[in-house]
């Protein structure tokens, strides 16, 4: 249900997708390549790699946890509001909400680790031949 909500309203077309279990980290790894992502009003994002590892606490059914990022290609977009909320996503300012907006500081979802707060549970991100906005 979790992964599904963060594509509402957007299609995606992945080239190649593969998934493994960390069994000793009681996580899996996600891996996608050449990643083509059309989101609301058309917006799109081209990505050559997504890869994220994801931990599951006691309840396997509950959101997991984000540990860790890696993007290679496309954009990545970190933005401050002028109230202060913190907003994460795949692509251009101009485009990342349209997207694939990823994490807000402002969101109800994030407001408790074990609900899968992501900053609070991510070891390390890796962006790679991308542009980063901040």
């Amino acid at each position: 249900q979790w992964f599904s909500e963060a594509f509402d309203g957007r299609s995606t077309n992945i080239e190649k997708y593969n998934a493994r279990w960390l069994q000793g980290q009681r996580a899996v790894e996600i891996t996608v390549e050449n990643v083509e992502i059309t989101g609301t009003d058309n917006a799109g994002q081209d990505i050559g790699l997504i890869k994220g590892e994801f931990a599951f606490g006691d309840d396997l059914l509950a959101r997991p946890s984000l540990q860790r990022l890696r993007i290679d290609g496309g954009a990545l977009t970190i933005l401050r509001t002028e109230s202060g909320e913190i907003h994460l996503g795949l692509g251009t300012p101009q485009t990342f909400e349209k997207v694939a907006p990823i994490w807000s500081s402002g969101s109800s979802s994030n407001a408790k680790p074990e609900d899968g707060n992501m900053l609070q549970s991510l070891r390390s991100v890796s962006v790679k031949q991308a542009n980063l906005y901040v």
